[in-house]
């Protein structure tokens, strides 16, 4: 079919298709498609082709009988095999819908799969003991004992940086050599 495609409604296709077409041209619109499951999406994409194919044959057979007929080349004049060809493309774009959908429902199987056998794969989390800490060295050399607050300084100074202190103290530095240069030029 030539020209712009456009996507179908319900009431344009309830007057090109068939009660059992219909019905699978409901199941792809947006509102039900996500309660069908892998296996109802398979044998929906399956029908649903089975029928576009059926529908695509019958417009290559009314093509060639208008070919015939009319003695044109192209076999297409004004209307003729226009219902059957907005058939074709009302289940192309069902099947469309259902193949997108059994895709993303695939792909979210196969993440969930990857997802358990890395569970099955770590070890069990232990339970926190108790653990023996080795005298931390200190900036000037000294050790430092357990309870001295060395973790805590680590940890502050670790958020510091992580929060941006680097960047806050590089902006204050220009700050200040900016105003200086300003100081400077009015001599």
């Amino acid at each position: 079919m030539k020209g712009k495609a456009m996507a179908f409604n319900r009431i344009q296709a309830a007057r090109l298709l068939s009660a059992a077409e219909m019905e699978l041209f409901k199941a792809s619109l947006s509102d039900r498609l996500p309660q069908l499951d892998a296996r109802q999406l398979r044998s929906a994409v399956q029908r649903t082709r089975t029928l576009r194919d059926k529908s695509q044959d019958l417009l290559r057979r009314q093509r060639l009988a208008s070919q015939q007929r009319s003695g044109h080349k192209d076999g297409a004049r004004g209307v003729d095999n226009l219902r059957t060809a907005h058939k074709v493309q009302a289940l192309s774009e069902a099947l469309q819908r259902f193949e997108d959908r059994v895709a993303r429902v695939e792909a979210a199987q196969e993440r969930e799969a990857r997802r358990a056998a890395v569970a099955q794969q770590r070890p069990p989390a232990q339970p926190d003991a108790p653990r023996a800490a080795a005298p931390r060295q200190a900036r000037g050399g000294r050790q430092q004992a357990q309870g001295d607050g060395g973790r805590d300084a680590a940890r502050q100074a670790t958020k510091l940086r992580s929060g941006g202190l680097d960047r806050i103290q590089a902006h204050v530095a220009s700050q200040g050599r900016r105003s200086q240069a300003r100081r400077d030029g009015r001599r």
